[in-house]
């Protein structure tokens, strides 16, 4: 998919695209080619969102075109280190989805009760 399609398709203004998109590709490439040009013989585990891997400008073809070689999949003696970090993943973000939903419930409700003038068993005040 090219910008200029992926730019219609969602209805982003062109330089919104750009900014939030392309420029931020180009600049985790920058970064993601660092570590693997490093002199440190380390593996790396890049996540990134799955946005970020389409179009001529997406991170896996900029660095196909740098002379990289992209495996698209988890090599087999990784599968376990994959299962345990997307499980990590699923459970922090259930946690943080969680944490979210049980703020604003209890800000609707404090807020809620403080215009109903509602004063809390402690003696305090929520007007």
């Amino acid at each position: 998919m090219r910008k200029s399609e992926a730019s219609k398709s969602t209805g982003w203004d062109p330089e919104y695209y750009k900014s939030i998109m392309s420029d931020r590709n180009v600049a985790m490439f920058e970064r993601i080619k660092d570590y693997l040009n490093s002199d440190k013989k380390q593996t790396h585990l890049v996540a990134v969102g799955s946005g970020h891997m389409l179009g001529d400008k997406g991170i896996v073809p900029l660095l196909e075109q740098t002379g990289f070689k992209v495996k698209k999949t988890l090599a087999a003696e990784l599968y376990p280190h994959g299962t345990a970090i997307m499980s990590t993943l699923q459970q922090v973000a259930g946690a943080i989805g969680s944490a979210l939903a049980m703020t604003m419930l209890a800000t609707g409700q404090v807020n809620y009760l403080r215009d109903q003038g509602f004063v809390m068993s402690n003696g305090l005040n929520l007007a």
